[in-house]
């Protein structure tokens, strides 16, 4: 009858977690949470089994139980650590990086090529970076865009400057000319009023000697009729 029970307690182990395994599949399938449960019940699964299997054998191996038991609980929580832990370090390291600025940040490939939540997260984390870089670099060829657009600017403003004081000077030098040919006219003005003036003068002068001459002609030919009587 031991033997029988002993038996029946050395197939409850396998058939409870192959029970446990196809619950946990339907219920999480491609979740975390099907990791994490199977190692939670593989753990309660083991200590039960091992209580049991001791409980049926000599008292002398009951001293076997805690320390199985301890074992079977470290070990479920170092896998548990592995599987969720360090992923978790691994995603949050990498999104400190990004945020000192580092966009070249490269998560491992095994982070990626999971398909439960912590792949879900570093999928997601590594298309934020991408992205975040794309519009760094979009952002530096726009700057780098604007600040040559500035310099021909300033190229521009600096040529029409030029032509400004180019065509300043230039409006100079003919005002300066209309001045030198305005002060020409009127010297010229000058010069023909004086002429005039000298012009006047002269047929005064010329008509007062035709006046004179006709009195000389007229005082020979009184003189010379008196001759002649």
């Amino acid at each position: 009858m031991q033997a029988i029970t002993l038996t029946s307690v050395i197939l409850a182990g396998p058939v409870s977690f192959t029970i446990m395994f196809i619950v946990m599949r339907i219920l999480f399938k491609k979740s975390l949470l099907f990791k994490i449960g199977i190692a939670t019940g593989s753990a309660i699964i083991l200590v039960a089994f091992v209580s049991g299997v001791i409980a049926k054998l000599s008292p002398i191996h009951n001293l076997w139980g805690f320390p199985l038991q301890v074992i079977i609980a470290v070990t479920a929580y170092v896998y548990i650590t592995k599987v969720i832990k360090k992923p978790l370090q691994k995603i949050i390291s990498g999104i400190d990086e990004v945020s000192d600025g580092n966009l070249t940040v490269k998560l491992d490939g095994d982070l990626l090529h999971r398909t439960d939540e912590i792949g879900i997260l570093a999928n997601s984390t590594q298309r934020l970076t991408q992205k975040l870089s794309e519009v760094v670099n979009l952002i530096s060829i726009s700057a780098t865009q604007v600040s040559a657009a500035g310099e021909q600017l300033n190229s521009n403003s600096q040529d029409l400057s030029l032509g400004a004081n180019q065509q300043a000077s230039s409006v100079e030098e003919i005002s300066a000319s209309m001045e030198e040919m305005t002060t020409n006219i009127q010297q010229n003005s000058e010069n023909s009023q004086q002429t005039n003036s000298i012009s006047t003068n002269a047929f005064n002068k010329m008509g007062r000697v035709e006046e004179a001459s006709q009195k000389s002609i007229v005082a020979v030919r009184n003189i010379a009729d008196k001759i002649n009587i």
